[in-house]
């Protein structure tokens, strides 16, 4: 079947801080360090957490995704690989942040937090990663425009 794909528009008052960090992962080593298999209690657990995370995204339901956020799949395995995503991971109240996550397979992070929130958390990001590109953006509800 072929893929199905929705568009959420971003709810208002949301921003991202986004970590560069210069830690270099290889893809292949990202994906060496996945379990072949997952238990299925990890599997349901992360699908659960998956709609709330559709929910809070289309409710704007911001107070959600610090639950929502969280995952049994890959990113404990990956954390080990990326100190700087372990660390803001671990501080993510500390930070002021919805949410930590990887951007992709990482190493990049990406700090969830309420759009009034934005500088506050980056520069408590750039404090403790301070070897990483940090950014606060809004996402962008056109997408990318070329013109």
């Amino acid at each position: 079947d072929p893929p199905t794909a929705r568009r959420i528009d971003p709810p208002a008052g949301l921003s991202l801080v986004v970590a560069v960090a210069d830690e270099r992962v290889a893809t292949k080593d990202a994906r060496a360090a996945l379990s072949a298999e997952v238990p299925r209690g990890d599997a349901v657990w992360n699908i659960q957490h998956v709609a709330l995370l559709v929910h809070a995204l289309r409710s704007g339901s911001l107070e959600d995704l610090s639950i929502a956020l969280t995952d049994r799949l890959h990113q404990d395995a990956r954390a080990g690989l990326m100190p700087s995503f372990a660390e803001l991971r671990t501080r993510a109240a500390e930070l002021g942040a919805l949410g930590v996550t990887l951007s992709g397979a990482g190493p990049s992070v990406l700090v969830w937090c309420r759009e009034h929130d934005a500088d506050q958390v980056a520069g408590a990001v750039r404090a403790l990663v301070p070897s990483a590109a940090v950014h606060a953006l809004r996402p962008e509800a056109a997408g990318l425009v070329v013109g």
